[in-house]
């Protein structure tokens, strides 16, 4: 995102920020680490409580999702409510943004979306900065295929073959060796 001021609704891909003339929202250059270890480097200000009008992030989902945040309260002194709200503004949950979080590491907000809806992120006392936001849909029947190298057989794999849900695609110049290995995993 570039740095400066938002003074009208923009849109960022599948993200869009409410703002007006008189309520900006501001984006600028400023450094934290979130509890996952990822550096950020610019901040979106909202600059104030927030509304359905201005001063907020929203977001339309095609199913259910959940929503990772990473924010922080804009005074040290105090943390302030961040709110998770559906169209219309109905509130669905609020999480904490910390105003002097330990070690300066900003921990995530995590909020659940059940269905399928366009859904909002504002401040709901003050002014809150907002690092890095995350939607994560779920696919409906979505399956989970593991590939164990142990159930492979060693070798060198030399043409187009497959195990279970997997298939590999070798041929003699370009070949895959399956071999024994020993290590320890998670």
């Amino acid at each position: 995102l570039e740095a400066g001021d938002i003074t009208e609704v923009t849109s960022y891909g599948y993200f869009s920020v409410s703002a007006n003339a008189d309520k900006k929202v501001t984006i600028d250059e400023n450094k934290k680490t979130g509890d996952n270890g990822m550096e950020f480097t610019k901040r979106l200000k909202l600059g104030g409580s927030g509304s359905l009008e201005t001063r907020n992030v929203f977001f339309t989902t095609s199913g259910a999702a959940t929503v990772t945040v990473y924010a922080m309260s804009s005074s040290s002194g105090e943390d302030r409510p961040l709110l998770f709200l559906w169209a219309g503004g109905t509130e669905l949950s609020r999480g904490t943004t910390l105003g002097a979080p330990a070690d300066n590491i900003i921990p995530a907000l995590t909020f659940d979306v059940e269905s399928a809806g366009t859904y909002y992120l504002w401040s709901g006392d003050s002014s809150i900065n907002i690092y890095y936001i995350e939607v994560k849909e779920v696919v409906a029947n979505a399956t989970t295929s593991t590939l164990f190298a142990n159930d492979v057989p060693a070798g060198d794999v030399t043409d187009i073959t497959t195990w279970g849900d997997f298939t590999v695609y070798a041929n003699a110049d370009k070949k895959v060796t399956v071999d024994g290995n020993s290590k320890t995993g998670d």
